[in-house]
């Protein structure tokens, strides 16, 4: 019964319309509303024309456990910003064992330590409407990162606008289609992080190497590519192979040349790339 009720919740939070509406003494509140969702895990944003919004934020565990967060307040928004004034919390933490019951907390104030983003720029992109938050937001990555990281990533390998990340967004009204994104929009010192074109490189050579992880050896091949910083090569720039869904992320960079670290776990058989073969961040 208890997963039942999950799935219903998931299903409420995420399977209603961009404008949606909350019934509170026979009144109708329009609302908009922004989403995404991962891997166990997503989050929305409802903004209801009385001023007001609530923010929820899920995380669950592969074999039980998790949480459920919801924050209330009131909000401020203009063309390019928007802000939450943050009021109350409302917190549900999910057992590992199902038949265990969950653990509320209910707070009429919001600890820095429970906090969600609250500031947002507004991104108008096609017929999609985004929420970034330049702060750094926890993820299944490595690396810190925030909503540009992974917006840009996202932009320049072509996943967007078809599909979307871990970062708020909603379908807008009005239809656009083909258009460029508007780089002005995007906060100045994260502009960098947006290709204007794809870049193409191709590899120049490649040897085995092993490096020790907490005392054991782990293979990898070092890949060298012909673009470096002086063609806007940068860390973590991820680039692809030809009708492939591997990403090869950039380790290293110098003026010319710069170099992919894979391990050997990435190829199923054995290393297959080939000197002169051509890599992309973005093939179509």
């Amino acid at each position: 019964m208890r997963i039942l009720f999950r799935i219903l919740l998931i299903s409420l939070i995420f399977g209603c319309k961009n404008r949606t509406s909350f019934s509170d003494s026979n009144e109708t509140i329009d609302t908009l509303k922004y989403s995404y969702k991962g891997f166990n895990n997503g989050g929305s944003l409802y903004l209801l024309n009385n001023g007001k919004f609530i923010h929820t934020k899920f995380v669950y565990g592969c074999t039980g456990g998790g949480e459920i967060k919801q924050i209330f307040g009131d909000y401020k928004r203009d063309k390019s910003d928007l802000i939450l004034n943050e009021k109350r919390i409302e917190l549900e933490k999910l057992p590992i064992d199902f038949s265990e019951k969950s653990d509320f907390l209910k707070l009429n104030s919001v600890p820095d330590s429970l906090k969600l983003n609250n500031k947002f720029k507004i991104i108008n992109w096609n017929n999609f409407e985004y929420l970034l938050s330049e702060n750094i937001t926890e993820g299944w990555s490595y690396r810190e990162l925030n909503d540009f990281d992974r917006f840009s990533n996202n932009y320049n390998s072509g996943y967007e606008p078809e599909n979307s990340g871990m970062y708020l967004r909603r379908r807008a009204d009005s239809v656009k289609m083909n258009e460029k994104l508007n780089l002005n929009q995007v906060p100045t010192k994260w502009r960098d992080l947006f290709l204007e074109e794809p870049i193409k490189a191709k590899i120049v050579g490649f040897k085995k190497k092993v490096e020790i992880i907490e005392k054991e050896d782990y293979e990898y091949w070092l890949v060298e590519i012909d673009k470096g910083k002086k063609q806007k090569i940068r860390k973590f720039l991820d680039f692809k192979r030809r009708n492939e869904y591997n990403l090869f992320t950039i380790n290293s960079v110098l003026e010319n040349k710069s170099f992919i670290k894979i391990y050997d776990h990435t190829f199923q058989n054995k290393m297959d790339l080939k000197i002169g073969e051509e890599l992309r961040t973005k093939w179509n």
